[in-house]
């Protein structure tokens, strides 16, 4: 089996032998340098085989989000971290009711104009902050590059954000400005329940993921089976949630590592 470290200290993934579903992020967990490799993709559809549930759960737009999901072998896609919800390839976008928690059709509304605002009070004290480029794409949050952003910056900006009553995360590529509450564990939860799969401590569910940003799905109470691949660890001092293991391989190789290891406690293989 593929050595990797536990914060138990031990190696014993035999808890993983009822997992029923996985969510994983995208960017640095399923890609490498940005792009989806043969090794991964065949590792999901290897999933797939096993008859276990996957969802895509990313930062990334609502449009690159329900494109990718419309190609990759997975039965639903989280986006724009907790803030949207696709249920299949047929399915239209469900936005999140920040009132109710749920997840509804998505309509015309003027949902980012206050997160719209929040940014242009950045600017004034961080004026060289650039939007990204799929902001077009979103539904339910704001976004500009984190990268040249230093975890000093990005942690003053994030107390300006939460200090106005929105929420703040951050991943290897971008900054979002979201709805207070909006977040990858939440929206996990209420696909889950949709699923008929239990959540909390007794869930049946491993998360997989790299970044800031996937802290919720690391958190041991709500998601006891999670894993990072091996280009977490360079944030662990910035998280408030850490994976119960780390791959030794980054990016997408970690990916196809972890599954591996799912794959032989189940007695399948890649």
């Amino acid at each position: 089996m593929t050595e990797v470290f536990s914060k138990s200290g031990g190696s014993n993934y035999t808890s993983w032998a009822g997992i029923e579903a996985i969510a994983m992020d995208i960017d640095g967990t399923l890609t490498t340098q940005g792009l989806l490799t043969t090794e991964v993709v065949s590792a999901l559809h290897a999933l797939r085989s096993q008859g276990l549930k996957l969802c895509l759960v990313t930062g990334r737009s609502s449009g690159w989000t329900q494109a990718l999901a419309s190609y990759l072998p997975v039965d639903a896609a989280i986006a724009e971290n907790g803030g949207v919800v696709f249920l299949g390839r047929e399915s239209g976008p469900l936005l999140r009711n920040s009132m109710s928690g749920n997840f509804e059709a998505a309509t015309t509304s003027n949902l980012r104009e206050p997160l719209a605002q929040m940014f242009s009070k950045l600017l004034e004290s961080n004026p060289g902050l650039k939007i990204t480029e799929d902001n077009v794409f979103r539904l339910s949050d704001f976004t500009f590059h984190s990268k040249g952003l230093s975890a000093v910056e990005l942690s003053a900006i994030k107390n300006q954000v939460e200090a106005s009553g929105l929420a703040f995360a951050w991943s290897t590529i971008h900054a979002h400005i979201m709805p207070h509450g909006q977040e990858k564990g939440t929206a996990l939860e209420w696909l889950l329940q949709k699923w008929g799969i239990k959540t909390g401590p007794a869930t049946t569910t491993l998360t997989i993921g790299d970044s800031p940003n996937d802290a919720p799905l690391f958190a041991e109470s709500r998601f006891p089976h999670s894993a990072g691949v091996a280009n977490v660890v360079k944030y662990r001092e910035v998280m408030s949630h850490f994976p119960s293991i780390v791959s030794t391989q980054p990016e997408g190789s970690g990916l196809v590592e972890i599954v591996n290891i799912l794959m032989n406690i189940r007695g399948g293989a890649l």
